[in-house]
């Protein structure tokens, strides 16, 4: 794992700034044209007190994602896509499992396209309270199994996003509909290319 935590090029620090600020303004926006009641916290804190919580607060949900992947060096970007699950076992955390695919191809006749296929198990903090800009987002880190089409390496990504309710159902228990955002930066071992990912989101909740 020689370069596992190799710092970022200028361009994808930059590029991971921008959309940082992006999220942000997107969060805004969404959050301003929707009166949906779900998710709503009962506190003002961003950072929500950690607490047991009930069978209704455990927000199981499945996810699809599709988005651009782009790895560092040689190769062109390209789709990505994938789907998971996850829940929240204890409030503000969250616990959730990915897989996703994705393929590139090189600038170079000489150097080879990638294809990955990740398998990640993922931790994530939600944040809370009243501010638009921060109540629907969360931040976390994913790790596990990156498989291309020549062996199997470690991968670790930090990942920061934000998900928006869209639509409700109200029954015994409240289920919903959100679409979000989310960047991803998958620091792969031995030598493997690291590679920025934005992916939109589409998540039910039950």
């Amino acid at each position: 794992m020689k370069n596992m935590f190799r710092p970022m090029t200028t361009f994808t620090t930059l590029a991971l700034a921008a959309l940082v600020g992006g999220i942000a303004l997107g969060a805004v926006t969404a959050r301003a044209s929707t009166n949906l009641s779900v998710r709503e916290s009962t506190s003002t804190s961003t950072f929500p007190t950690p607490r047991e919580v009930l069978q209704e607060g455990l927000n199981p949900h499945i996810d699809v994602t599709m988005g651009l992947t782009s790895p560092e060096g040689s190769y062109n970007s390209g789709a990505e896509y994938g789907f998971g699950f996850g829940f929240q076992p204890y409030v503000p955390f969250g616990l959730g499992m990915s897989m996703t695919h994705s393929s590139n191809t090189s600038k170079y006749k000489d150097t080879r396209s990638i294809e990955r296929t990740t398998v990640l198990v993922r931790g994530s903090y939600h944040f809370a309270g009243d501010i638009p800009l921060i109540k629907y987002s969360h931040i976390g880190i994913a790790t596990g199994p990156v498989i291309n089409q020549d062996a199997t390496y470690f991968g670790l990504a930090p990942i920061i996003g934000f998900d928006i309710p869209v639509q409700e159902w109200i029954g015994e228990y409240i289920s919903y509909v959100s679409v979000g955002v989310e960047a991803k930066y998958l620091m792969v071992s031995n030598n493997e290319s690291d590679g920025l990912t934005v992916n939109g989101a589409l998540k039910y909740w039950f």
